[in-house]
Protein backbone atom coordinates (compact mmCIF):
# COMPACT_ATOMS: atom_id res chain seq x y z
CA UNK A 1 0.00 0.00 0.00
CA UNK A 2 2.73 2.47 0.94
CA UNK A 3 4.62 1.61 -2.24
CA UNK A 4 1.71 3.02 -4.21
CA UNK A 5 2.27 6.39 -2.53
CA UNK A 6 5.86 6.50 -3.78
CA UNK A 7 4.80 7.80 -7.17
CA UNK A 8 3.45 10.92 -5.44
CA UNK A 9 6.63 11.64 -3.45
CA UNK A 10 7.78 14.18 -6.04
CA UNK A 11 4.84 16.40 -5.05
CA UNK A 12 5.75 16.51 -1.35
CA UNK A 13 7.91 19.67 -1.55
CA UNK A 14 5.18 21.49 -3.48
CA UNK A 15 2.55 20.50 -0.91
CA UNK A 16 4.88 21.57 1.90
CA UNK A 17 5.57 24.92 0.22
CA UNK A 18 1.86 25.49 -0.38
CA UNK A 19 0.93 24.62 3.22
CA UNK A 20 3.60 26.88 4.68
CA UNK A 21 3.01 29.66 2.18
CA UNK A 22 -0.71 29.80 2.88
CA UNK A 23 -0.10 29.56 6.62
CA UNK A 24 2.40 32.42 6.67
CA UNK A 25 0.36 34.66 4.36
CA UNK A 26 -2.71 34.08 6.56
CA UNK A 27 -0.77 34.74 9.77
CA UNK A 28 0.76 37.91 8.37
CA UNK A 29 -2.56 39.19 7.04
CA UNK A 30 -4.25 38.56 10.41
CA UNK A 31 -1.55 40.68 12.04
CA UNK A 32 -1.86 43.45 9.44
CA UNK A 33 -5.64 43.55 9.70
CA UNK A 34 -5.64 43.71 13.51
CA UNK A 35 -2.58 45.78 14.42
CA UNK A 36 -4.39 47.60 17.29
CA UNK A 37 -5.63 44.29 18.73
CA UNK A 38 -2.32 42.43 18.51
CA UNK A 39 0.03 45.25 19.55
CA UNK A 40 -0.72 44.87 23.30
CA UNK A 41 0.27 41.19 23.17
CA UNK A 42 3.49 42.09 21.36
CA UNK A 43 4.08 44.87 23.92
CA UNK A 44 4.22 42.33 26.76
CA UNK A 45 7.27 40.81 25.06
CA UNK A 46 8.86 43.70 23.17
CA UNK A 47 7.80 46.84 25.03
CA UNK A 48 8.00 50.06 23.01
CA UNK A 49 9.19 48.18 19.93
CA UNK A 50 5.93 46.21 19.74
CA UNK A 51 4.22 48.05 16.90
CA UNK A 52 7.25 48.34 14.57
CA UNK A 53 8.18 44.69 15.21
CA UNK A 54 4.59 43.59 14.64
CA UNK A 55 4.51 45.36 11.28
CA UNK A 56 7.93 43.96 10.36
CA UNK A 57 6.95 40.39 11.25
CA UNK A 58 3.62 40.71 9.41
CA UNK A 59 5.30 41.99 6.24
CA UNK A 60 7.97 39.27 6.43
CA UNK A 61 5.31 36.59 6.87
CA UNK A 62 3.23 37.82 3.93
CA UNK A 63 6.12 38.40 1.51
CA UNK A 64 8.06 35.26 2.41
CA UNK A 65 4.82 33.23 2.44
CA UNK A 66 4.12 34.40 -1.11
CA UNK A 67 7.70 33.56 -2.03
CA UNK A 68 7.18 30.00 -0.78
CA UNK A 69 3.89 29.68 -2.64
CA UNK A 70 5.43 30.86 -5.89
CA UNK A 71 8.77 29.17 -5.41
CA UNK A 72 10.72 32.42 -5.58
CA UNK A 73 14.02 31.91 -3.76
CA UNK A 74 12.29 29.43 -1.49
CA UNK A 75 15.47 28.55 0.39
CA UNK A 76 16.07 32.16 1.38
CA UNK A 77 12.41 32.61 2.29
CA UNK A 78 12.52 29.46 4.43
CA UNK A 79 15.68 30.60 6.23
CA UNK A 80 14.18 34.00 7.03
CA UNK A 81 10.96 32.39 8.24
CA UNK A 82 13.02 29.97 10.35
CA UNK A 83 14.40 32.92 12.29
CA UNK A 84 10.85 34.23 12.79
CA UNK A 85 9.80 30.81 14.07
CA UNK A 86 12.72 30.57 16.51
CA UNK A 87 11.69 33.93 17.99
CA UNK A 88 8.04 32.77 18.08
CA UNK A 89 9.10 29.63 19.95
CA UNK A 90 11.06 31.61 22.51
CA UNK A 91 8.17 34.04 23.01
CA UNK A 92 5.52 31.29 23.16
CA UNK A 93 7.36 29.56 25.98
CA UNK A 94 6.75 32.68 28.08
CA UNK A 95 2.96 32.19 27.97
CA UNK A 96 1.48 31.39 31.38
CA UNK A 97 -0.19 27.97 31.75
CA UNK A 98 -3.98 27.89 31.91
CA UNK A 99 -6.94 25.67 31.07
CA UNK A 100 -7.25 21.92 31.31
CA UNK A 101 -4.09 21.26 29.28
CA UNK A 102 -1.97 21.93 32.32
CA UNK A 103 0.94 23.61 30.58
CA UNK A 104 -0.54 25.35 27.56
CA UNK A 105 2.87 26.84 26.75
CA UNK A 106 3.93 23.45 25.45
CA UNK A 107 0.89 23.28 23.18
CA UNK A 108 1.49 26.78 21.77
CA UNK A 109 5.20 26.03 21.38
CA UNK A 110 4.53 23.07 19.09
CA UNK A 111 3.05 25.07 16.20
CA UNK A 112 6.12 27.30 15.72
CA UNK A 113 8.32 24.22 16.15
CA UNK A 114 6.44 22.34 13.43
CA UNK A 115 6.67 25.37 11.11
CA UNK A 116 10.39 25.64 11.92
CA UNK A 117 11.00 22.01 10.98
CA UNK A 118 9.09 22.46 7.71
CA UNK A 119 11.05 25.65 6.93
CA UNK A 120 14.32 23.84 7.55
CA UNK A 121 13.22 21.05 5.19
CA UNK A 122 12.54 23.58 2.43
CA UNK A 123 15.79 25.41 3.16
CA UNK A 124 17.69 22.15 2.75
CA UNK A 125 15.84 20.78 -0.29
CA UNK A 126 14.88 23.96 -2.09
CA UNK A 127 11.66 24.68 -3.97
CA UNK A 128 11.82 21.58 -6.21
CA UNK A 129 8.96 21.42 -8.74
CA UNK A 130 6.86 24.30 -10.04
CA UNK A 131 9.08 27.08 -8.77
CA UNK A 132 9.39 30.41 -10.55
CA UNK A 133 12.90 31.22 -9.29
CA UNK A 134 14.42 28.25 -7.47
Amino acid sequence: MLDALGKYAKFAPVVLRAFLGIGFVAAGMMKILDIPGITPMFATFFGDLAKPLLILVAVIEVLRGLALLLGVWARVAALILSVVMVVAMIVSWNIQPFGFFGDIAQVFGMVPFAYLVMCIAIALRGAQKWALLP
